[in-house]
């Protein structure tokens, strides 16, 4: 096999099931890819498929080992067009994929398309301070279902690049994660929803599940006013989902932040937070 293999000697076929040396897990009602080489018998590729379109996820992809050896990333890359491909004629309008930091295969596959968000973690330290002029109190019943309405239409909003863009469909998937997430409103377990306060006063709001995996407390969502912005309560109320973290007894915090959202991306920089993957939409270049 050449270093830079022709494309035209690929071929992608949904008729075959995923290669046993692949270690890919298939869900219900994912589509299997397999790619083949015309000059070489069994496959060099397989990818996983979830969704419907216009909204279809990029499960898996394996190439090869040996082949992947010679020809490294152009056959990555070659694999990855052909998935692409099959994609948009599907009718997908995006077809994200979550690149892990060190996801050499995907890293190349997803080289220049445009990011769609980032997931990020810190360790929490044991004696970690609350931060001094911002409080916080539990929301009560009342204040629950006015929050809840105008977060799931914000919450649509930031998803609408992940949508393909139709705000519709954003809404439905808000919709759907807020119920999957709040099952019990307040009552949900493992669940901090707080309203934060300077005094008596609200200033924002703070959403934290703990342990959504083993030692780790995750911010749904957190939101300063923007009457109160610019005062370093975003700082602040960073500190707080620490706090609660730790309260709950994990040691780890982790968050997601839409592509776009470069100021929020520098604080929690700042704040000790390491990106573990990146999700991309794959049929979005970001440049030639």
């Amino acid at each position: 096999m050449s270093s830079t293999p022709e494309p035209d000697r690929f071929v992608l076929r949904d008729d075959l099931p995923v290669p046993a040396a692949s270690g890919l897990t298939v869900p219900v009602g994912a589509t299997v890819l397999v790619v083949e080489d015309a000059r070489e018998p069994g496959p060099v590729g397989a990818a996983i498929l979830t969704g419907d379109p216009p909204l279809l996820v990029l499960e898996g992809l394996w190439v090869r080992p040996d082949a992947f050896a010679v020809a490294g990333p152009d056959l990555a890359r070659a694999v990855g067009e052909l998935v692409c491909a099959r994609a948009s004629t599907s009718g997908a309008a995006v077809l994200s994929v979550d690149v892990g930091a060190d996801d050499v295969l995907l890293l190349d596959v997803a080289a220049g398309t445009k990011v769609l968000g980032e997931r990020m973690v810190k360790r929490v330290a044991a004696d970690v301070v609350p931060p001094a002029g911002l409080g916080w109190r539990a929301m009560t019943p009342a204040e629950l279902g006015p929050w809840r309405e105008q977060q799931v239409v914000a919450y649509a909003e930031d998803n609408r690049e992940r949508s393909g863009g139709d705000l519709v469909l954003a809404r439905e998937r808000a919709e759907r994660d807020f119920a999957r997430l709040l099952p019990a409103g307040l009552a949900t377990p493992d669940t901090s929803l707080v309203l934060l306060v300077e005094g008596e006063a609200p200033v924002g709001h703070l959403w934290v599940r703990h342990r959504r995996g083993p030692g780790l407390s995750y911010v749904y969502d957190v939101e300063v006013a923007e009457a109160h912005r610019g005062r370093g309560l975003g700082r602040a109320a960073m500190v707080v989902a620490e706090v609660l973290a730790r309260r709950a007894g994990d040691d780890r915090l982790g968050l997601h932040v839409f592509g776009g959202n470069d100021v929020a991306r520098r604080l929690y920089r700042s704040q000790g937070f390491s990106v573990t993957s990146t999700e991309h939409d794959l049929l979005a270049p970001t440049g030639p």
